[in-house]
């Protein structure tokens, strides 16, 4: 990135050129300023890694969201973080019918308010990179019953007492991150928020129906590679799953991850970060080591093939 300055009033200096005011309201100007650059990609990705509180743009100051936002017509600045994919689903993977998920979830929490899951079943269309439906508990409603008064604070927290400990109960699991998810190391994306808040919102009862993927499509994809694609999708848009969905999806699937072949889930929905100066630049993934299930994580520039994140999708 050149040396950036203030020139004349109303521009901004990047290395020996001029660019008129590209302020937080001018998102185009920002756009502009950064299509100047040799290779645009590498220039946006250069920037967000090494993004400050602020970046001074022109007169104004531009926060992270507002940059991202204003540059997200410009090709995924991480689409080169790509490995060959070399594994997969089980041969013939799909995931149980709705009745037979819920009848697991019953198994474990026997109030659940079930009226309205055929109902809610029935009324998607099927999406041909979608896996199929999933059956999730609401975190509001789980939330309330752990008293859980500001969950997406807490929403590592509920992670860890809802799906997690549920999979430590059914089968072999090990949780690498135990009593690491607090508000401190973990956060929820916004995107993922405000995909689980609207559909929170649409459908009534306990528990959420949706259709899903659980990483095949983004089969080699960094997490944040992976994570770009899903927000930027249309027709259908997609979001990108945390570990609180895909644990209760696996929960109630457990044919989809039983050996050490199968392709493990990204979890891109999550933010986690591995200690006070590194930023949250982790997140979490479930595979199959030594015997057993596992919740770990890693890394979300790296692109590893036997990896894959996992997606919503939305009408």
């Amino acid at each position: 990135m050149g040396t950036e300055s203030a020139d004349i009033k109303g521009s901004v200096r990047i290395g020996d050129r001029v660019v008129q005011d590209a302020t937080l309201s001018q998102g185009n100007r920002i756009s502009s300023l950064i299509l100047m650059e040799e290779d645009p990609h590498s220039f946006s990705q250069r920037l967000i890694e090494n993004w400050g509180a602020v970046q001074k743009i022109g007169r104004g100051e531009v926060d992270q969201a507002a940059f991202t936002k204003a540059v997200s017509h410009i090709t995924n600045p991480f689409a080169g973080e790509k490995a060959k994919s070399i594994l997969s689903y089980p041969r013939g993977y799909k995931p149980s019918s709705v009745e037979e998920q819920v009848r697991v979830l019953l198994g474990h929490f026997d109030w659940l308010d079930t009226s309205h899951v055929n109902e809610l079943s029935s009324s998607w269309a099927e999406y041909k990179q979608a896996d199929g439906l999933y059956v999730v508990p609401k975190p509001s409603m789980l939330a309330a019953q752990l008293g859980m008064a500001d969950y997406w604070e807490t929403f590592g927290l509920l992670t860890e007492q809802g799906p997690l400990s549920a999979l430590a109960s059914q089968r072999k699991f090990t949780n690498y991150r135990a009593g690491q998810l607090e508000p401190e190391r973990y956060r929820l994306s916004q995107s993922a928020r405000e995909a689980i808040e609207a559909l929170e919102a649409t459908q009534s009862g306990d528990l959420l129906v949706f259709p899903a993927q659980t990483g095949k499509l983004y089969a080699g994809f960094s997490v944040r590679n992976a994570r770009f694609e899903i927000e930027h999708a249309s027709e259908p848009s997609q979001w990108p799953l945390p570990a609180y969905f895909v644990g209760w999806m696996i929960f109630a699937n457990g044919h989809r991850i039983t050996k050490y072949e199968h392709l493990v889930i990204d979890c891109s929905g999550d933010e986690y970060t591995f200690g006070p100066e590194a930023g949250f630049g982790g997140a979490r993934c479930f595979g199959f080591v030594a015997g057993g299930l596992c919740c770990s994580g890693g890394r979300v520039a790296v692109a590893r093939g036997g990896y894959g994140s996992a997606s919503g999708f939305s009408r």
